[in-house]
């Protein structure tokens, strides 16, 4: 059981960073301000999907946000040891769902990156 589970982790894990740079990118960037502290990952995802009046449009969708968000919570359980709580029907679920996450986060950047080169 370990096995798959420590992979699912490795996953989120690496999914999550990659997003996350792009994201604080962004944030650094455009926003001049990057999240920081113990709750980094949750306030960068949230700041990510809220927009910035005559600044920016939101970097990552409502839809976007949720997905990122629910792995951040799992990868948090495993992070911690709280094994107990992560069954393995819902690793399952998780490991189908990054390909959609992947794909909703690569479609947001591309809309995100759009806007802000429009003259």
């Amino acid at each position: 059981m370990f096995y798959p589970v420590a992979c699912s982790n490795k996953a989120a894990q690496n999914i999550l960073m990659i997003n996350s740079r792009k994201m604080e990118y962004c944030i650094r960037t455009i926003d001049g301000d990057p999240p920081f502290g113990k709750d980094y990952h949750a306030v960068l995802l949230r700041r990510a999907s809220i927009p910035i009046d005559a600044v920016r449009p939101q970097i990552i969708t409502a839809e976007t946000f949720a997905k990122l968000d629910e792995l951040r919570a799992y990868r948090h359980k495993f992070k911690d040891i709280y094994l107990y709580l992560i069954t393995p029907a819902r690793i399952i679920e998780l490991a189908h769902e990054v390909i959609s996450v992947i794909e909703q986060f690569s479609q947001d950047i591309t809309n995100f990156c759009a806007y802000i080169q429009k003259p």
